[in-house]
């Protein structure tokens, strides 16, 4: 994770005040679950910008591309990578950061 621990709350609390931040969280999650689960295959530390799923949950959700942009994917072109300078403790720190966030956004509610 990029971002000191602060920023990083900062930036999913900010994402949280969108009312379709549920949805957004479940997939950075599951994006960060995919490359901790499939470490061998970079095709799971990439996702097209343009991708259905990324545009509609996350991209399209107010403080969405920060957030991306704050778990540790960098915009290369068309695409979102995680590169291989996220490692494995990095990826469960940002998971964690996430997890935290929807109990957070949850209790709010």
């Amino acid at each position: 994770v990029r971002d000191h621990p602060s920023k990083m709350d900062a930036v999913l609390a900010a994402l949280c005040e969108d009312p379709r931040h549920d949805k957004a969280l479940a997939l950075l999650e599951k994006l960060l679950n995919n490359a901790l689960s499939k470490r061998g295959d970079p095709k799971y530390r990439r996702v097209r910008a343009s991708n259905p799923k990324l545009s509609e949950c996350v991209l399209a959700v107010r403080g969405g591309s920060a957030a991306l942009n704050a778990i540790g994917f960098d915009l290369q072109g068309e695409e979102y990578v995680l590169g291989a300078h996220v490692g494995d403790v990095a990826i469960v720190s940002a998971r964690a950061a996430l997890q935290a966030a929807r109990e957070r956004a949850a209790a709010w509610q």
